[in-house]
């Protein structure tokens, strides 16, 4: 199968890439491709692709590479919406922070008295008179003396 992807080229430090098609079972670094269809300079942020070879080789059914993908969505040669690039596990997640200031803290305190519910009956609990209780665990101190 065929796939559409970045070959890293140029020096140390300075990264460039091409955009080419080839086996998807060849290394990236392997030069073995059937054609250049474009570039990518990071450091400057260019990206120039030709767009007839590559709506040419998308309509014979070749793959695209996630970042790929991105390129041609950000250029409008296909629509949709860019793929996210990063692994499940090391996206981003927000997480909002409220600051405690008195308008907040008093927001929160009329948020909570509506939604608690007011109790009007009073339980009452019956306890047993203290005596009874003393005289309890003296008789279960004296029989496990007595075993």
């Amino acid at each position: 199968m065929l796939m559409m992807r970045l070959q890293r080229i140029g020096r140390k430090n300075e990264p460039h890439y091409r955009v080419v098609i080839t086996d998807r079972r060849n290394a990236p670094k392997s030069g073995k491709f059937i054609e250049v269809v474009g570039s990518y300079n990071p450091k400057a942020g260019n990206v120039q692709v030709d767009a007839d070879r590559v709506k040419h080789y998308l309509a014979n059914g070749v793959q695209t590479s996630d970042t790929v993908y991105n390129f041609l969505v950000g250029q409008g040669l296909i629509e949709g919406r860019k793929k996210n690039k990063l692994p499940k596990k090391v996206a981003p997640i927000k997480e909002v922070v409220i600051e405690e200031t008195p308008v907040v803290a008093e927001v929160a305190s009329e948020i909570l008295e509506e939604t608690t519910p007011e109790v009007t009956e009073e339980v009452v609990v019956d306890t047993a008179p203290e005596s009874d209780i003393s005289e309890q665990s003296e008789v279960s101190v004296e029989e496990v003396s007595a075993e």
